[in-house]
C-alpha cells in the first residue's frame, strides 16, 4: 500500500484526536450509521498495524512501546488501585485514561518509522482541519446568550473552549513550524489569533500568550543588551497599557469578567474549585479521596444525567484533580509518566512549546477525561528530543572519521 495513502489517512484520524475537529467528521460517520469514536480509533488501530508491517524498524519500534509500557504501567496499576467500580462516573474516567495511553503506540509507529513525515505532514494537516474548523466556526456558529447578552459562540457539536484550543495550537504550529512568505505567515497568525476572542475563552487565550512572552525572550536573549531591552520593554508596555486602557477597560472587563463585579478568577468559580480541592486533599493527602471522587462526598457541582454517565464538577486544573483524586502517590506517578529530563530544557524543540501549551491548557481548564492532548504532545515532544540528538550524533560522525584519519 502506498506510504502517502497511509499516512494520509493516519493524520485525518490522528487530527481528530488532540486539536477537536470532530464536526469536520460527524456526518460522514453519521451518513454511514457508525459509532464515531470508536470507528475512528479502530481506523487509527488498523492503519498503524499496516505501517508496523510494511516498517524495516519493527525491532526498534517494538523497543519503544515497550519502554513507553513500563514507563505508564505503575500510574495505570495505580489508577486501577483507587478506582471505585460501583461508581459509573469513576469507571469511565478510568477508561477514558487508559484510552489516552493506547493513543501513544499509534503515535510512537508513525513517529518511528518516519520521523520526518510525521512532523511535515502533522503541521499540514493540522493546518488544514484548523482552516475547515474555521470556517464552520464562521458560517454556522453556536450562539451561547447570558443574561441577555452574547457571551461566547462556539459550533454544533464542539464547545467554545476547544475551539479556542484548537485555534491557539494552530497559531503556535504556523509559527514554529511553517515555512510561508512572512505575510502568509502573519495573516494566518492573526486570523487565527483573533478568532480566539468570539470563543469568550480566557484560559487558552492567556496560555497562548504566556508561551508566545517565552517564545520571544527566547528569540531575544542572545542578542546584545538583551536585558536591558527587555526591561525597556516591559516598562514601555507597561506604561503604555496605563495609559490606553481606560478606552478599552470596559470591553476587557466584559471579556474576562463576563458582567460580573466579581474577578476573572472568582466568576470563573475556579476559586471555589480549587479550595475544594485542597480540602479534600488534606482529608487523604497520601491516596487521594479516589478517582473521579471529587466533590462526591462534599456533595458539590453538578450531578447530571448525560447518555446514563453520571457527570460531576472537577477542579479544572490537573495538578489540583490529582492531588485531590490520588494524592502524592498519585501526583509522583503522574509526573512520572511526563518523564521529566534535559528535553524540557531544550529550547531547540520546537514540540517542546506545543507541549507546553497544552499544559498550561489542563491547568486551567478539563480534566483527566478530556485531557488526553498534553500526553500526546509531551510524547511527541520527547521522541522528537531524541531524534533530534541522533541526528546530531550523525552529523559528526563524518567529522569525528575525518579527525581521526588526519
Amino acid at each position: 500500500m502506498n506510504a502517502c495513502f497511509i499516512t494520509f489517512f493516519f493524520f485525518f484520524t490522528m487530527t481528530y484526536v488532540p486539536i477537536a475537529t470532530s464536526p469536520l467528521l460527524l456526518p460522514f460517520f453519521s451518513a454511514l450509521k457508525l459509532p464515531f469514536g470508536v470507528t475512528i480509533r479502530i481506523v487509527l488501530y488498523a492503519v498503524c498495524i499496516v505501517v508496523f508491517m510494511l516498517s524495516r524498524d519493527k525491532k526498534e519500534v517494538l523497543k519503544k512501546i515497550a519502554k513507553l509500557g513500563m514507563l505508564w504501567l505503575p500510574w495505570l496499576a495505580y489508577l486501577l488501585f483507587r478506582c471505585t467500580y460501583s461508581d459509573v462516573y469513576s469507571f469511565n474516567k478510568l477508561i477514558y485514561i487508559y484510552m489516552h495511553f493506547l493513543t501513544l503506540p499509534v503515535i510512537c509507529v508513525m513517529f518511528t518509522v518516519n520521523p520526518e513525515r510525521f512532523n511535515k505532514y502533522l503541521f499540514i494537516f493540522t493546518l488544514g482541519m484548523s482552516m475547515a474548523l474555521l470556517i464552520v466556526f464562521v458560517l454556522n456558529p453556536t450562539i451561547i446568550i447570558v443574561s441577555g447578552n452574547i457571551e461566547r459562540l462556539g459550533t454544533e457539536n464542539v464547545g467554545p473552549i476547544w475551539i479556542a484550543r484548537n485555534f491557539s495550537l494552530t497559531v503556535l504550529f504556523i509559527i514554529l513550524f511553517s515555512r510561508f512568505p512572512i505575510w502568509i505567515k502573519s495573516s494566518l497568525v492573526l486570523i487565527f489569533f483573533v478568532s480566539i476572542i468570539p470563543t469568550g475563552t480566557r484560559g487558552p487565550l492567556l496560555s497562548l500568550i504566556i508561551i508566545l512572552g517565552l517564545l520571544f525572550l527566547l528569540e531575544q536573549r542572545k542578542k546584545r543588551a538583551f536585558f536591558a531591552k527587555a526591561i525597556s520593554c516591559i516598562c514601555f508596555a507597561i506604561a503604555l497599557f496605563w495609559i490606553s486602557f481606560p478606552f478599552f477597560e470596559a470591553s476587557v472587563n466584559k471579556y474576562f469578567h463576563r458582567g460580573s463585579s466579581k474577578t476573572m478568577f472568582q466568576q470563573s468559580g475556579r476559586a471555589d474549585l480549587y479550595k475544594l480541592g485542597i480540602k479534600e486533599f488534606a482529608t487523604s493527602p497520601i491516596f487521594g479521596v479516589g478517582l473521579g471522587r471529587y466533590g462526591k462526598e462534599n456533595k458539590t457541582g453538578r450531578s447530571v444525567i448525560n447518555k446514563n454517565i453520571e457527570d460531576r464538577v472537577y477542579p479544572h486544573n490537573i495538578i489540583i484533580e490529582v492531588l485531590a483524586e490520588l494524592g502524592i502517590v498519585g501526583l509522583f506517578l503522574f509526573f512520572l509518566i511526563l518523564y521529566p529530563g534535559k528535553w524540557m530544557f531544550d529550547f531547540s524543540n520546537k514540540y517542546l512549546f506545543i507541549f507546553l501549551l497544552t499544559f498550561l491548557f489542563v491547568c486551567t481548564s478539563g480534566d483527566l477525561k478530556e485531557n488526553g492532548i498534553v500526553f500526546i504532545f509531551n510524547y511527541i515532544a520527547i521522541m522528537n528530543y531524541h531524534k533530534n540528538i541522533k541526528d546530531k550524533q550523525q552529523a559528526q560522525k563524518p567529522l569525528q572519521s575525518l579527525i581521526s584519519t588526519k
